[in-house]
């Protein structure tokens, strides 16, 4: 993720990432720029998608698309690679 998004940010692109290599502070910059719209795309892992912390700030922040990646790794390694994968849903 953080090479995607420091190439995005290269070309001009609001871009950031939510994972668990990141502080707490760096987390809670990246969900208030989420939040205030200032990112064009955020890069997050399905089991932060899942989680039930995370749901009120999706709801809260206007997205305009939902964009799953890693398919080739279920269609490779099965449902059981990332069981949090099923459980995304809106």
């Amino acid at each position: 993720m953080k090479d995607q998004v420091e190439a995005l940010r290269a070309n001009g692109i609001r871009a950031a990432f939510l994972n668990s290599s990141l502080t707490y502070p760096e987390q809670q910059q990246v969900e208030n720029d989420l939040f205030h719209g200032r990112l064009d795309l955020l890069y997050t892992s399905p089991e932060k998608m899942a989680s039930q912390e995370f749901m009120p700030l999706l709801r809260s922040a206007k997205i305009c698309l939902f964009a799953i990646d890693e398919a080739h790794c279920i269609s490779a390694w099965g449902h059981d690679f990332r069981p949090e994968y099923r459980q995304l849903k809106f």
